[in-house]
Parts: structure tokens; C-alpha cells; sequence
């Protein structure tokens, strides 16, 4: 998924992307890990980060 994105937002080159983030247990990170760091760690643009209260 965080490939992806990353793809898309170099192809329409974004200048920002928004994203919603969500409370995973500690298991399932070690699983599927995390797509959300992957982003912050590698996009070429500003992130916005919405998590719910």
C-alpha cells in the first residue's frame, strides 16, 4: 500500500498528502508493518495526518 502511494504521489507530484491513522495492536505492526512510517519516511511531499480521538 505505502509503495503505492508513493508511486501516485510522484506521478501526480503532489504537494501534499493526507492520511488517517489508526490505534493496531503491537502484533499486527510486526505482521503487516507499518505503511504509514514507510510514507513519512520516504515521500518527496508535505503529510497530513488525521487520527481520530
Amino acid at each position: 500500500m505505502a509503495k503505492e502511494i508513493l508511486i501516485q504521489t510522484g506521478a501526480l507530484r503532489s504537494r501534499l498528502i493526507l492520511l488517517g491513522a489508526s490505534d493496531r495492536n503491537l502484533p499486527s505492526r510486526f505482521v503487516y508493518g507499518n505503511a504509514l512510517e514507510q510514507i513519512l519516511r520516504k515521500t518527496p511531499c508535505d503529510v497530513g495526518i488525521y487520527r481520530k480521538i
